[in-house]
């Protein structure tokens, strides 16, 4: 029989990183640790949708890199009485889910697993140089050189995306590229990766819009051949999640674990 426990217990041995005295938010946050478990759902964030589809593949253990709330620290308490999040919880209870948040373990764990599964799919985990860990923890990937214009496409071929939002000219031959997946794309961190590793483009989650974008179109207006890839939060992310699903899977055989995508969680009309 296998419990929460020792499902959590598979995850540290994956990702060895000692929390210390580090704040982190990855905790069990519905259910027990000595629940057993029947079956493992892994996403990045646990979507009333993601509920749903796990409950209806038996599974009873959702591992969500997101928080389930809608706030990075905060829990249900913030939302004081919220109708959407009251039936959120109502639904887990209900199916009797246990909820382990698992964020800070994979990113700080080195090398980060959320960067490799970012790599992954775009084909480049064979390219990231010895710049990994110089670099603000973040990898600088060498490619053949290669304009902005395939590159745009590459990216969205391999995150099935119909568009991407980029500050800088197509024609720009690309060697150099940083990956800054998540909410890295501010200008505290972007902007010293940018210029110190020396990169053409970097490729990041998110980030406030008139930090590292304003500093990437003044730098083009100014003749620098520098260029910047939004792809979105979970686009940048969810293949780092799947990328743990797999390697947890031959871990806890036969208890079934599956990866639950999300649709994009905006439409562009």
């Amino acid at each position: 029989m296998t419990t929460v426990r020792d499902i959590v217990h598979h995850l540290e041995f994956l990702m060895p990183w000692s929390n210390g005295e580090c704040e982190t938010v990855d905790q069990l946050v519905f259910g027990g640790l000595e629940d057993l478990v029947h079956g493992v759902a892994v996403t990045f964030i646990a979507s009333y949708e993601v509920l749903q589809e796990a409950v209806q593949q038996g599974a009873n253990l959702i591992i969500s890199h997101e928080g389930l709330f809608y706030q990075h620290m905060g829990g249900l308490d913030a939302l004081n009485q919220d109708p959407v999040g009251s039936e959120k919880l109502e639904y887990i209870v209900k199916n009797n889910l246990a909820v382990y948040r698992l964020h800070d373990r994979p990113h700080r764990t080195r090398p980060d697993w959320i960067v490799q599964g970012m790599a992954k799919r775009l084909g480049w985990r064979d390219m990231m140089g010895d710049g990994y860990r110089t670099f603000f923890d973040a990898p600088i990937v060498q490619l053949p050189p290669v304009s902005l214009g395939q590159l745009i496409n590459q990216i969205k071929k391999s995150f099935c995306l119909s568009q991407v939002r980029v500050v800088g000219h197509s024609a720009l031959i690309c060697r150099r590229v940083g990956l800054l997946p998540g909410y890295r794309g501010g200008g505290a961190a972007a902007i010293p990766y940018l210029r110190q590793a020396d990169l053409d483009v970097i490729i990041v989650g998110e980030g406030p819009e008139w930090e590292t974008a304003e500093y990437v179109r003044d730098a083009v207006a100014m003749g620098h051949a520098k260029a910047m890839v939004v792809i979105g939060h979970q686009q940048s992310e969810e293949a780092g999640m799947e990328m743990i699903a797999d390697s947890l899977r031959d871990l806890v055989a036969p208890i079934p674990v599956r990866f639950i995508p999300l649709h994009p969680v905006f439409r562009v009309l």
